[in-house]
């Protein structure tokens, strides 16, 4: 392991980690992240995507506030010192790490401050709690980086004990790890993109569908417009109609219902709708979204489609990609 001379979370940091493959990249990698696809982080190493700002989300707050108690607490009980540094493997400086801490075997030390309901997942389901197996590549790649026998996981909550898992180096996953992470580092270099997940990843358009995308796009853009003044004539016209409604209400008097010149009216008290679900928890205080699954319909599926007025398809105009794909096999 070779030590590295950054200061955590300060910009020469992320330049640091975006030269290499840093732990809290392992579980992306290895595509057991619910938070980030392998394509997404290739595309914000590369400069293509954007890097999501996470310095103001509230749990990575909370997480960066009660790190230190949580190592001073691991320090106290295990009777050691844990120093947060930052270091490079040995074998190969792609393989990086940003220790929470290192004791003084040399072992590594990750904290985490989860929300209480995943503090008591880890609590009750351990091993097989989402945390442990989230995080498990993560300390497996820090032991790479260190060079060490084992290392600890922390899960800690200021209102509870601290679980620690004293995890074991398991030598045939770290080989699988590194070598599906310095696949991911080549692909990083060539600029070749890992396969999309069709469920998670955006589809982009390519070559003749691009064209057709964005003739489509540039129809919809015009349909919408026309839409939006049509929904405005109509806000107009419902607003005259309730108020012609009014005044002919005002000329019944005491009538109920009045018809003349093409024009019927009724006047009536319609019954406000039941709040089934007040009904229910009125019941059953406990009644949760789960026992409702019971009773739900099938679902369908959906299409939300968002139309950017001010956006371009990617980043041209319809007529410069049409221009890009003059000359080409399609024309």
């Amino acid at each position: 392991m070779r030590v590295v001379d950054v200061g955590q979370r300060t910009t020469q940091w992320h330049e640091w980690r975006r030269g290499g493959v840093s732990a809290s990249n392992a579980a992306v990698i290895l595509g057991s992240s619910p938070f980030k696809t392998p394509w997404r982080l290739w595309g914000e190493i590369r400069g293509v995507l954007p890097v999501d700002d996470l310095s103001k989300n509230p749990w990575v707050r909370h997480g960066i506030v009660h790190e230190p108690y949580a190592r001073q607490w691991f320090e106290e009980e295990y009777d050691t010192i844990a120093l947060p540094i930052c270091a490079e493997s040995s074998v190969n400086s792609i393989i990086r790490a940003s220790f929470d801490g290192i004791q003084h075997q040399g072992r590594p030390l990750e904290i985490k401050c989860p929300s209480t309901s995943n503090f008591e997942d880890v609590v009750v389901n351990r091993m097989a709690s989402k945390g442990y197996r989230l995080y498990y590549p993560q300390v497996q790649h820090q032991i790479a980086v260190a060079g060490a026998d084992m290392g600890y996981l922390v899960f800690y909550h200021p209102s509870h004990s601290p679980v620690v898992f004293e995890i074991q180096r398991e030598d045939s996953f770290i080989d699988m790890m590194l070598d599906r992470e310095l696949d991911f580092w080549e692909m990083v270099q060539t600029g070749k993109a890992p396969p999309k997940d069709p469920e998670r990843d955006h589809y982009t358009p390519e070559d003749a569908v691009r064209v057709q995308w964005a003739m489509f796009a540039d129809q919809l853009k015009r349909v919408d417009a026309d839409l939006v003044r049509a929904m405005q004539t109509v806000k107009v016209c419902k607003e005259q109609r309730e108020t012609i409604r009014d005044e002919l209400v005002a000329l019944m008097g005491g009538y109920v219902s009045a018809k003349a010149d093409g024009i019927s009216i009724t006047r009536y008290i319609q019954d406000g709708s039941i709040d089934w679900k007040a009904v229910a928890m009125q019941f059953d205080p406990d009644l949760s979204d789960e026992k409702y699954g019971a009773y739900r319909k099938a679902g369908g599926g959906r299409v939300r489609l968002t139309v950017d007025t001010d956006a371009t398809t990617d980043s041209a105009s319809l007529d410069e990609v049409l221009d890009e794909m003059r000359g080409g096999i399609w024309f």
